[in-house]
């Protein structure tokens, strides 16, 4: 029994220590991998949109997205150039092949995608992370509000749709319907945009 007490009290010591020194790690980086995250995420949005500062709402209204649009759909942000709205972006967590893909979608005051990027995923390496690549991503690119688009297989026509990846299709087509949902999200906001100028200039 007392050498029991002898061998497991060391190993009860380095466990308590280790807990600490852990707890103390997590304590002091926190705040900097926190910090790196929303430097990494703003990044994002001046990638897929042109502004000098984003403005999160946390106010837009989910009910204009049926239910599985309105699950992917996370955050909202106005860009703004010199005070003046150019657009918005909004991030999405659709669910792929291998786990959610996190998305962010720029949409200009001019009602067409001006990018989109792709964030943190689980896709078959080779197969479904090509969605990260320039060559499917820019197909959004330029596409208006209004267009319900569709991955299909093969080459695409018109600007309803784009040409998914092949051996990648559900991947391609939850990139999709991230998009998809973030045009139904901007058209609405653009819109109050418009409202919000005419009352202003009627006063």
């Amino acid at each position: 029994m007392r050498n029991m007490i002898k061998t497991t009290y060391p190993l009860l010591v380095i466990c308590l220590v280790m807990g600490l020194l852990l707890s103390s790690i997590n304590y002091i980086t926190k705040d900097i991998i926190t910090d790196r995250r929303n430097s990494d995420a703003e990044a994002q949005r001046k990638e897929v949109i042109s502004a000098d500062t984003f403005e999160k709402l946390n106010d837009w209204d989910s009910e204009i997205l049926d239910s599985t649009a309105s699950d992917i759909v996370k955050d909202v942000y106005k860009a703004q150039t010199s005070g003046v709205t150019s657009g918005y972006v909004i991030t999405a967590s659709p669910k792929g092949y291998g786990g959610n893909i996190n998305v962010s979608i720029g949409i200009g005051i001019d009602r067409k995608v001006t990018g989109v990027i792709i964030g943190d995923s689980n896709e078959t390496p080779g197969l479904g992370s090509k969605v990260k690549e320039e060559d499917f991503r820019n197909q959004f690119a330029g596409i208006s509000l209004g267009n319900d688009i569709k991955a299909v297989k093969g080459k695409s026509s018109g600007d309803k749709e784009i040409s998914a990846i092949s051996g990648a299709t559900i991947s391609s087509k939850a990139v999709t319907s991230a998009v998809n949902a973030a045009m139904d999200v901007a058209e609405s906001l653009i819109e109050d945009e418009g409202s919000i100028k005419k009352e202003v200039s009627n006063k």
